[in-house]
């Protein structure tokens, strides 16, 4: 992901942007693990471009579901989150309840689920934020 251009003038990045950065950097992490996780075959794509735009395919939605449960799970409010996929807050909440209906029906949803929890806590765990 491209980094956010500096506002100081040539001079490096400000605390800010380097926070922001951080941030930006975890995010992307997130939404790359799920969709590692989610895509089953290469027939089935997944891209970042597909996750975070509008597209419909079933395989898709399950996978923007999960990253947007777990940026949830993350502390992110459901206004932070609708900025990150450019969607409604309402259409974040509706995801959200999604998620719900995947953990019944679709023990592939879990597994992948449970795929993700595992890959973050290792990316969490052997990564200092404050670096």
């Amino acid at each position: 992901s491209p980094a956010l251009p500096s506002k100081s003038g040539g001079r490096g990045l400000t605390k800010n942007e380097t926070i922001m950065n951080k941030k930006e950097e975890t995010i992307y992490k997130i939404l790359d693990i799920v969709i590692e996780e989610c895509e089953v075959t290469e027939d089935a794509k997944i891209t970042r471009e597909t996750m975070l735009g509008k597209c419909k395919r079933e395989n898709v939605c399950m996978a923007r579901c999960m990253f947007v449960t777990m940026l949830r799970y993350m502390g992110y409010s459901v206004s932070t989150i609708a900025a990150i996929v450019h969607r409604s807050e309402q259409s974040v909440s509706d995801i959200l309840t999604n998620d719900h209906q995947y953990r019944i029906k679709s023990p592939a949803y879990l597994i992948a689920e449970a795929e993700c929890v595992v890959k973050l806590k290792q990316f969490f765990v052997n990564k200092n934020p404050f670096e």
